[in-house]
């Protein structure tokens, strides 16, 4: 029987997996074949909801209706709690128009950029960076911009430079905390950018997924406490690392009226946004959110200093982050791709290469929070065996090795 030769779009061959990926297939067939893996290579969180909210969920859940698209009461009363949470968490005051309810972050930027970029336009495009802000680009057609982001400039873009690399983009894509590197926003670069992209007529998505991490008692700023951000500017929030519900898809957009009506245009096309009982839901998740953020921050801080002591242990050098799910971790060998493979192959660990997030990723390590603090300890000493000189001083830190590591 003749069978139909499909061949993918050109966009799907351009945009091939990742060095995670690949990593991620060869941990799938480790598991298969009955071996224990830990992952810290990606950001899928370990939590669980909040038992309050669960409750919630489950009671939207049973009502009539519960499974068709949000109705626009349900949209009007999320508005409402949002825009209320967001005046306690920044003090700062959002507008009904100003505030759209969205189907995660990644859906809003790819319907950002279905709703903005035309053919041809250039889009400022981070790195290192997750890599699906090019794609994304790529997909409505645009030209994604490379703009690094050195250590030495603390993973700040460098305006002056993206001016002199040629034609100005129309959009300026960020994401602080920024994944991969921790990186917290900085409120003196903020003033500096919002004037810049004012001056120059250029829109800002700053994604703010990783905003409701942090330690230390000091929470990352938004970008909208900026006077003016609100004419040039769009924030992407996120229910999955706050609420630990990745697959719900939630999340919200607040900012520049016009960029979130290309957001709410283009959903409206291509997809039918949250079911009811999740906007509900969602609504009510922001009354839970001051006891929810502290048992999470509680939490990640512990999983952050005996990361930190592992790593100490270790001999590796990183940045300790501030906010944020991740540490970016010089990596002891050249070749950062071929190490997290070794360490996979001979450890069990799963760590995300740097050059996953681009060429200025390389020679780097991500690895992140997502791992209880035992099952951390357990991946250093898995992977002290690759550097058997550090293990007596690593045995004196934290007691022998248990059988899981």
């Amino acid at each position: 029987m003749l069978r139909v030769i499909v061949d993918t779009s050109d966009r799907l061959q351009t945009d091939a997996p990742s060095h995670l990926s690949d990593l991620e297939r060869l941990q799938a067939r480790l598991v298969a074949r009955g071996e224990e893996t830990i992952d810290l290579g990606r950001f899928a969180p370990d939590l669980t909801p909040d038992p309050e909210w669960l409750a919630a969920i489950a009671a939207e859940i049973k009502k009539p209706g519960a499974f068709r698209p949000a109705q626009p009461g349900t949209v009007a009363r999320f508005q409402a709690e949002a825009q209320a949470w967001f005046g306690r968490r920044f003090d700062v005051k959002v507008l009904r128009r100003g505030l759209v309810l969205t189907s995660g972050v990644k859906e809003a930027v790819y319907h950002l950029a279905m709703g903005l970029v035309n053919p041809g336009d250039h889009v400022a495009v981070p790195t290192p960076s997750y890599p699906f802000y090019r794609t994304a680009v790529r997909y409505a057609g645009g030209i994604p911009v490379e703009l690094p982001l050195r250590e030495a400039q603390d993973y700040l873009p460098n305006l002056a430079r993206l001016e002199s690399q040629g034609p100005l983009p129309r959009i300026l894509l960020l994401n602080y905390p920024h994944n991969p590197t921790s990186t917290p926003p900085d409120r003196a670069f903020y003033t500096d950018l919002v004037r810049w992209a004012r001056k120059r007529n250029v829109m800002v998505v700053q994604d703010f997924a990783y905003g409701e991490i942090y330690f230390d008692h000091a929470p990352p700023i938004s970008i909208l406490t900026i006077p003016g951000a609100r004419h040039v500017a769009v924030e992407l929030h996120s229910f999955s690392f706050t609420y630990h519900v990745p697959g719900l898809r939630l999340g919200f957009a607040v900012g520049h009226p016009d960029m979130l009506r290309a957001i709410q245009e283009t959903q409206s096309r291509l997809a039918a946004g949250p079911p009811e009982f999740a906007a509900a839901a969602a609504a009510q998740a922001f009354g839970l959110y001051d006891r929810v953020s502290q048992a999470n921050n509680r939490e990640f801080t512990r999983r952050r200093d005996i990361m930190a002591q592992g790593l100490d242990t270790l001999g590796w050098s990183y940045r300790r982050p501030a906010a944020g799910g991740f540490f970016w971790v010089r990596s002891p060998r050249r070749d950062d791709v071929r190490l997290t493979r070794r360490l996979l192959l001979k450890s069990g660990v799963l760590l995300a290469p740097g050059s996953a997030f681009g060429e200025a990723g390389e020679g780097y390590l991500r690895l992140a929070l997502t791992r209880n603090t035992s099952q951390i300890e357990g991946a250093v000493r898995r992977m002290s065996r690759l550097w058997p000189q550090r293990l007596k001083r690593m045995r004196g830190t934290w007691g022998p090795s248990d059988s899981s590591a």
